[in-house]
């Protein structure tokens, strides 16, 4: 097969796969160089595949850039919903329900620490039983007092 030396712009665009229009606008801006012959094809193909590398080179470079600013956007937009959900009203504080919890904890661990010594007059359960029935729930509740759940990581839910 004879590979021409120069060739036109057309057939120029046709070894690049472009379109004549491209092959104008690329020696109008210095990448390729055209004689009144024509182009040297050698040159022009190696002059078009460095502009294709670095034009690469340049939109896969920022893409580590690009992920960042999208996850800093992500967190912002994340960031304001909560603070509109918190001043619509839609949020509590986390004192707030710790302390309800630790309010209704001890409404629950004092009518269960009560529960022994009233079923045990109503059951008729002998003294020995009656301490046994206690020691059993005093157990159970000390069990749940001492249990500590894993904090709640609020920003995994969004």
């Amino acid at each position: 097969m004879d590979i021409p030396r120069l060739v036109t712009r057309s057939e120029l665009a046709s070894w690049l796969g472009v379109s004549e229009n491209t092959i104008y606008r690329l020696t109008q801006d210095g990448t390729l160089n055209a004689s009144s012959e024509g182009y040297a094809l050698k040159s022009s193909v190696q002059a078009y595949a460095k502009m294709q590398r670095t034009a690469l080179r340049r939109s896969s470079a920022p893409k580590a850039a690009t992920d960042a600013k999208t996850r800093l956007v992500e967190a912002q937009a994340r960031e304001r919903e909560i603070r509109a959900d918190a001043l619509a009203g839609k949020l509590v504080e986390r004192a707030a329900v710790e302390s309800e919890f630790a309010t209704l904890g001890a409404d629950y661990a004092a009518r269960w620490g009560a529960l022994p010594g009233r079923f045990s007059r109503e059951a008729g359960l002998s003294a020995d039983q009656a301490r046994a029935l206690a020691a059993a729930v005093h157990a159970v509740l000390s069990d749940f007092a001492d249990a500590r759940p894993a904090p709640l990581d609020l920003w995994s839910l969004y």
